[in-house]
């Protein structure tokens, strides 16, 4: 196997620049979809170099997701880490060589394989030697190795950290009536991220610092809605309690987002946002504050026809006004002569009652219509 000279001519060697992973000014966090982060960092230092080794790679950094920023950059070679003990290749790979008196890049070292910088002309096992120069002081372990084609004073790089993940909140406040938007952060890593800033949407910036193993809450944006509420009653699915619909106007959310509900100062549940005309509608908590009770009666007339009697009684236990949405879905295909004592209309769901109910009060609903029998 050819073997490689390297030339200890120390007086002509600079091993470039030094840096810490993760000292760099102006850090930033990006919210990725899945929970994920990818965080910005800018490196500035006096002297210009053509090298830059970032010392410290962290285990938890995904090496595909860092990402190099400068026009000048030739090549970016990651060393072997601690825990990785199969090669020397990586130390060596993407390093300048000395061929024939021109430079190239190091792509291999079994087979022997070097490039051309000037035209990409590739060399398996160049018959003459090469010139490198020592690597084993200016590459260290978990680090990654930078190369310029030209001198560099400034340096930018992002990357996906695993160990910071987020959670998007919502809280929908019946009481304030103010729609919060909030994330949770946790660092599940045993490295400290300090002074990051955090860009939301047109609201603001946001720093953030988080010690190993914590979790933290930034407060984004508060936005003033308004709320149509009211519980929502089907006859056919036989329950006791109602559920509470919400219409919001003034705020929007991706349809599908999950939204933590809070009612008299306490949280009662979560919903899930659907849009509807320049609107949010939410649905699913059932309010167990308010009872209903359904009985039914016939009456026959002859063979076919019959005159069936719903009573429905409905008791609010809640401290304040519920209006409910009584919908009777159990209409049979013929049917005549609708009778109630109070309004209703008629839609593609069934017959709809909209019932106000005072506070810790009962109210009975009563109607009748007469069906034929097919």
């Amino acid at each position: 196997m050819k073997k490689i000279l390297l030339f200890m001519i120390l007086s002509s060697v600079s091993f470039g620049v030094s840096l810490d992973f993760g000292d760099g000014g102006s850090r930033r966090v990006q919210l990725l979809d899945g929970g994920r982060v990818r965080i910005s960092e800018s490196f500035k230092w006096e002297d210009p170099s053509k090298e830059v080794v970032l010392k410290d790679f962290p285990e938890d950094i995904r090496r595909e997701s860092l990402v190099v920023e400068n026009e000048d950059i030739g090549d970016t070679v990651f060393s072997i880490r601690q825990t990785d003990k199969k090669s020397i290749e990586e130390q060596y790979r993407g390093r300048e060589v000395i061929y024939n008196n021109e430079k190239y890049t190091l792509l291999s070292l079994s087979p022997l394989i070097i490039e051309r910088r000037r035209d990409g002309r590739v060399v398996i096992n160049p018959p003459s030697q090469i010139e490198m120069e020592p690597v084993e002081e200016s590459i260290q372990r978990n680090s990654v190795r930078i190369i310029g084609e030209n001198p560099m004073k400034e340096l930018d790089l992002s990357y996906e950290y695993e160990s910071l993940k987020w959670q998007k909140i919502h809280n929908l406040n019946l009481d304030r009536r103010f729609l919060e938007d909030m994330v949770i952060f946790k660092n599940s890593g045993e490295r400290s991220l300090r002074d990051m800033e955090l860009t939301y949407g047109r609201q603001g910036r946001f720093n953030l610092s988080l010690e190993p193993q914590v979790e933290k809450k930034v407060d984004l944006a508060k936005k003033d809605i308004e709320v149509e509420k009211y519980y929502s009653y089907r006859s056919s699915e036989g329950v006791n309690h109602p559920e509470l619909n919400l219409k919001v106007t003034g705020a929007k959310l991706p349809e599908g987002s999950s939204v933590r509900v809070i009612e008299d100062g306490r949280y009662i549940g979560s919903m899930v946002a659907k849009e509807s005309d320049e609107s949010l509608e939410f649905d699913g908590i059932v309010e167990e504050k308010v009872d209903i009770k359904t009985d039914t009666k016939e009456l026959r007339f002859g063979e076919k026809l019959r005159r069936r009697s719903v009573d429905i009684s409905i008791k609010n236990y809640r401290s304040d006004t519920a209006l409910v949405r009584v919908v009777y879905d159990e209409l049979p295909k013929r049917w005549y002569e609708m009778k109630s004592d109070l309004p209703y209309e008629i839609t593609k769901e069934g017959i709809v009652f909209n019932i106000p109910i005072g506070a810790n009060s009962r109210k009975n609903l009563k109607f009748s219509y007469i069906m034929e029998k097919i």
